[in-house]
């Protein structure tokens, strides 16, 4: 088990290296060249990302644009650039923003508890709800039951989240004036107001992966509940119902478990929109706004933090396997 773990520590590490490789040519190499809306010779890339970060009237001040792009670390060599990033972020540092001149971290530090608690509290919610609804209409199958859970599952899965809370809160305030409250408090200030503003978003976050949770325990129950052990759990005169807990759905949930590392991305982009959406002040606005002024550092250092997020969920789902089934062994 220990040498796996590490050996599973040592990939993941090497995938994170190769995701900063990844975004630093996106931002640095072919970024600049695709979005400019200048006719610019594509080998000059440097003022390509000009043109972007100095205002326009200063363009004309060689002295203001040489600042500007020291200040994000673009006056050097392509090689230069990365390593002198990847050894700032070696030592914690994730630069500053361009635009705000504000550390990074500064930012992530309030801001990222916001979108976590937001994703994590939707994805538990949604497991807490969708998986015992997929294993009840496995055991109650071809049931009134059955169809209806279904028959919602399905339709919560054709229907983007983001698309029923336009529609809630479009008609909601029109008919009953209600809207959502928007006056976010952080939960060691006031929680009851965090509570106020936050149960609506994770509510409609959790929709669209508890859809998925629901069909995909379903279809894994129901083969579990055709295996040779379950009749002879039966048959031995076991409780149906710990039949159904202690040996179906613990062999049942592997799949849905697998699932969970492969809903983690949808719930970032799904942060993404409803933080904007909800005027929450979470990773949302931050990655949107720094796309749209195309302030490289900040980009390049967010986008980092959602793929350490990705990583370290996919290790921790791996390692569980072996917690819910014990005959799972890593050799």
């Amino acid at each position: 088990m220990t040498a796996y773990i590490i050996r599973r520590a040592i990939l993941t590490l090497i995938s994170i290296w190769m995701v900063t490789v990844l975004i630093f040519l996106l931002l640095h190499v072919i970024g600049p060249f695709f979005i400019s809306d200048r006719s610019l010779d594509p080998a000059d890339w440097t003022e390509s990302i000009s043109y972007f970060l100095v205002p326009e009237e200063q363009l004309s001040d060689p002295e203001m644009v040489r600042q500007t792009l020291a200040r994000a670390g673009l006056d050097k060599p392509i090689l230069e650039r990365y390593l002198f990033w990847a050894g700032n972020l070696l030592q914690g540092d994730l630069g500053s923003s361009v635009i705000s001149e504000r550390p990074v971290w500064d930012e992530l530090k309030w801001r990222l508890p916001v979108s976590i608690e937001l994703g994590l509290v939707a994805l538990v919610l949604s497991a807490v709800i969708a998986v015992p609804l997929g294993a009840l209409t496995a055991v109650k199958q071809d049931t009134s039951v059955d169809y209806t859970v279904r028959g919602y599952a399905i339709a919560l899965s054709a229907f983007p989240n983001f698309w029923i809370a336009t529609l809630l809160v479009e008609y909601a305030s029109k008919w009953w004036r209600w809207a959502p409250d928007i006056e976010f408090q952080h939960l060691w200030v006031d929680p009851m107001q965090h509570f106020s503003v936050m149960w609506l978003p994770v509510v409609l976050i959790a929709l669209t992966p508890g859809s998925v949770f629901v069909r995909y325990m379903r279809a894994t129950m129901l083969e579990v509940l055709r295996q040779d052990y379950i009749r002879t759990a039966r048959s031995k005169g076991v409780v149906e119902r710990m039949v159904i807990v202690r040996h179906a759905m613990r062999n049942a949930m592997i799949p849905v478990v697998t699932l969970f590392g492969l809903v983690v991305p949808i719930l970032i982009a799904g942060n993404v929109i409803f933080e904007r959406f909800f005027t929450l002040p979470g990773m949302g606005k931050y990655i949107v706004d720094a796309v749209g002024d195309f302030d490289i550092p900040v980009i390049q250092s967010v986008v980092l933090v959602f793929a350490l997020i990705i990583s370290i969920t996919n290790f921790l789902v791996d390692l569980s396997y072996a917690w819910i089934d014990p005959r799972i062994r890593y050799g």
